[in-house]
């Protein structure tokens, strides 16, 4: 993993707590303050994780570009199914998303 040239911080989620029941296609909306050094900026993705792999049965948002800092925006939802999602996964990658910058994981628990 190269050395991140951008930071995200101040993750929100809409609902005001890390636990929560949805219905199936209800979105989760996630914002969060960034700073971007990286030239050419990059993509933030957020991605709900159930026992350490990739939710089954998700859609999430894809990412604009970022670059400077601001607040930025990213969903997802469960379309069909029972799971519980108890991680959210976040990636930074570099503009053409051939570089991962940064990762870390939030606990959750979403039924």
């Amino acid at each position: 993993m190269a050395f991140a040239q951008a930071d995200i911080c101040n993750v929100e989620f809409d609902i005001g707590t890390k636990m929560a029941a949805f219905d199936n296609s209800e979105s989760v909306n996630i914002t969060f303050d960034y700073s971007v050094y990286e030239p050419g900026g990059v993509r933030i993705f957020a991605r709900p994780f159930t026992n350490g792999a990739l939710t089954s049965g998700y859609g999430a948002s894809g990412s604009p570009l970022y670059t400077g800092s601001g607040t930025g925006n990213a969903n997802f939802n469960i379309s069909s199914g029972s799971v519980i999602v108890d991680e959210i996964r976040f990636q930074i990658l570099n503009a053409d998303q051939s570089e991962l910058l940064r990762e870390f994981w939030v606990p959750v628990d979403y039924h």
